[in-house]
């Protein structure tokens, strides 16, 4: 390498926990106790009116749910109205996101239709019908709960063309893929019988035990008719009903001349890593067979010949990268194994897949896994697809790194949707990757096909990251089935494992120093883009292909790394290393966080369990008369999600986001013992969080450049020479040329 200036770890070493800088929590209410009390009654009339009219099978033992729309100005976890809520004995079970025009809020210019909160709530008909004399009494009294009536903008039942997605009445065999809420683990029983007894009352059958349950929410497959399926979702406790997706790989091939490989002779640089592909399958006697093991997953019928083409590519694309014409293919970084998930029948619906892939991760201990297929269909902002669900939750409990392609689809209409990403690519526990046009060079775009953002809130930059998946003018040269050639292809399908590459080479050459949440905040601290690339399109930039790049700076610059844990409600210190001499010039400052987070898949709107508040002082002696923080300054910018979003309110979604990443450029005089301040908030439901919620690992990867000062690495190293080390590589790392 040029220089032996590696990442400097252990900067955990350097935080300290501090006491909880002042907040301001005053809100004014739009409302008046009395005015909201005036204006709900007749709402909770109507609601229990329509509930009450529902077929008797609809309501089981005598439960039924109801949509509460917040106002907007409450969405946040301090105003969750959980005192009203328990009050009038409801019990929210779900969410998703609204818009709603108020009829009053403290703003000064009219009010207009915003983004808001729609909460569906549970509770017994008789306990609806008592509502509009339990408003009246509490209006008498000033409570917390009658405080909360005021947070609340309207109420009504749930209307059945809110749960049906684009099912045609016409259609004499229509499969469906259903969404239960099931209303907390006591009465889950209750909720699958009900709807047992609800569908068996208007005859159509369902079996119940091939259901996919997650928490608060639970997916399971019906065929019935088109015209049936509006009896179907008049059940109470049923979210949406929507036609079942299939699974199928998308197969992109491309014109031009194969290239003969030359295949190494060696074994991976890390032999004890294991990487998991779930793909189309690889045949027998293939140029991979060395390096991958396959597995017939559980219920996999038979093979078929393109998804053992694109299964192949995929894996190829982890092992050696994107293969060039005259080069010696790379020696990989470490094993595959390769589990075949998809039948060659097409029978594949998204349910089966997805319990075939939860399996082999649960009974498995893969810290690094790539997915480059998942439902053919764009992101939904009002609920979470069950493949991004079992992801997200899976990725969170076994700390695993996960690449996903984010979809082929960009060429369709914006206006629509269709061009969005695709799941599970939207899990926020994931590292979504769009394709890059071109492999190398600074002129490269988005390739034209890539599906692109934003993403739904939390999780708003997505694709997170791109990498190179080939294009007309540059195809990627895959690994073919057929012998030692390649096939040239384009796809996202490419690009994402291409990224896990990258993050494979640091971690096979840098050892478990580096957690796979650290990994996953060095690929998006190093990627790239200028002012031309939208981050919608993008993310944070194309993934580099080398990661040297990656792990050593010049004399000018130093990267730490910081991989540590907190606790809810915990506050903490995170200086940034700079010499003890005065520095000089224009010094850069950039910064990554990441953190692996619970979730609440049934909550779409409150989906992040965690949430991160950052706070930059970069002055220690400029503070305000009487304070004894420094002042703050904006780092990680609101309006970085939120104008993605069109958040009107411009609320502070962007806390509950698990990537943050962003720059700083200022004169080195503005700097004097620089930190941030690290905040755990926890929630859940979107209101407060369980006293036993556990602490959370973060990565935070924090970059100074000062290029008027070229002795910056040594002189940082010298001043926290006991605290901060180099991260020295456990193999040779070979030579740039």
């Amino acid at each position: 390498m040029d220089n032996d200036n590696f990442l400097l770890g252990y900067g955990e070493r350097l935080t300290q926990p501090m006491a909880a800088p002042p907040s301001k929590m005053d809100k004014h209410f739009p409302y008046t106790i009395n005015e909201a009390v005036e204006r709900l009654t007749p709402e909770f009339t109507a609601t229990a009116t329509r509930l009450k009219e529902l077929p008797s099978t609809a309501n089981p033992d005598g439960m039924t749910v109801a949509a509460l729309t917040l106002h907007p100005s409450f969405v946040a976890k301090s105003y969750y109205p959980d005192a009203l809520l328990k009050e009038l004995k409801l019990t929210q079970i779900g969410s998703k996101e609204t818009r709603v025009k108020p009829d009053k809020w403290t703003r000064k210019e009219p009010t207009k239709e915003v983004r808001s909160t729609l909460i569906y709530v549970k509770g017994s008909t008789q306990a609806f019908d008592a509502i509009p004399d339990k408003l009246t009494e509490l209006s008498r009294v000033e409570t917390p709960a009658s405080r909360d009536i005021a947070k609340i903008e309207k109420i009504s039942a749930v209307s059945l063309e809110e749960k049906i997605k684009d099912i045609p009445e016409t259609a004499d065999t229509v499969e469906l893929e259903i969404a239960l809420h099931l209303g907390g683990i006591n009465i889950q029983g209750t909720i699958l019988q009900g709807f047992k007894q609800h569908l068996d009352n208007i005859g159509v059958a369902a079996d119940l035990e091939n259901r996919l349950e997650l928490d608060g929410i639970c997916f399971l497959p019906i065929t019935t008719t088109g015209e049936k399926a509006k009896e179907v979702v008049q059940y109470s406790f049923l979210r949406y009903a929507r036609k079942m997706p299939y699974i199928q790989p998308p197969i992109r091939n491309a014109d031009g001349l194969s290239l003969t490989l030359d295949i190494p002779d060696t074994a991976p640089i890390d032999s004890g890593m294991r990487v998991a592909i779930f793909d189309g399958g690889i045949p027998d006697d293939t140029i991979l067979e060395p390096w991958v093991r396959r597995f017939e997953t559980d219920g996999v019928g038979t093979s078929r010949d393109d998804l053992l083409w694109h299964g192949t590519a995929v894996t190829g694309a982890a092992l050696f990268g994107a293969l060039q014409q005259g080069e010696t293919l790379p020696t990989p970084y470490c094993f595959i194994d390769h589990y075949r998930v998809l039948d060659g029948d097409g029978s594949d619906d998204e349910l089966s897949v997805i319990k075939r892939i939860r399996k082999v991760i649960e009974a498995n201990n893969y810290k690094y896994i790539n997915i480059s297929l998942g439902p053919p269909l764009p992101i939904d902002d009002d609920h979470i697809n069950p493949w991004s669900a079992i992801l997200d939750r899976l990725l969170y409990k076994k700390e695993i790194l996960a690449t996903v392609a984010v979809g082929n689809d960009g060429r369709l209409d914006e206006a629509s949707g269709n061009a969005r990403i695709q799941p599970p690519s939207d899990a926020v526990n994931a590292l979504g990757v769009g394709a890059a046009d071109i492999l190398t060079g600074d002129d490269w775009q988005r390739a034209d096909y890539s599906s692109y953002g934003p993403g739904r809130a939390p999780g708003v930059i997505k694709p997170e990251v791109v990498a190179f998946g080939g294009s007309s003018q540059q195809p990627f040269h895959a690994v073919d089935v057929s012998g030692n050639s390649s096939v040239l292809t384009t796809g996202t399908s490419f690009a994402s494992p291409l990224a896990l590459r990258t993050a494979l080479g640091v971690r096979a050459h840098f050892g478990e120093v580096l957690s796979p949440i650290a990994l996953k905040a060095l690929l998006v601290h190093s990627a790239s883009k200028n002012n031309t690339h939208e981050p919608k399109h993008v993310g944070w930039g194309r993934v580099p292909t080398d990661f040297q790049s990656i792990v050593a700076t010049d004399n000018s610059s130093v990267r730490i790394v910081y991989q540590g844990t907190l606790n809810p409600a915990e506050w903490m210190n995170v200086p940034i290393p700079l010499p003890a001499t005065a520095l000089e010039g224009m010094v850069t400052i950039r910064a990554t966080l990441c953190y692996f987070t619970d979730t609440d898949p049934e909550d779409p709107v409150n989906y992040t369990k965690s949430g991160m508040e950052l706070r930059f002082r970069p002055h220690e002696d400029k503070r305000d008369e009487g304070s004894m923080y420094p002042k703050s300054k904006s780092f990680f910018q609101k309006n970085q999600i939120n104008n993605l979003v069109d958040d009107d309110l411009n609320y502070n979604a962007h806390f509950w986001e698990t990537t943050l990443s962003a720059g700083k450029r200022m004169r080195a005089s503005s700097l004097k013992e620089p930190v941030f301040n690290l905040h755990y908030n926890a929630r859940s439901s979107g209101g407060r969080a369980e006293n036993d919620t556990p602490p959370i690992n973060y990565a935070m990867i924090i970059t100074v450049e000062a290029p008027r000062n070229t002795a910056l690495y040594q002189d940082t190293v010298q001043r926290y020479r006991t605290q901060l080390e180099a991260l020295q590589p456990v193999v040779q790392i070979p030579v740039r040329t």
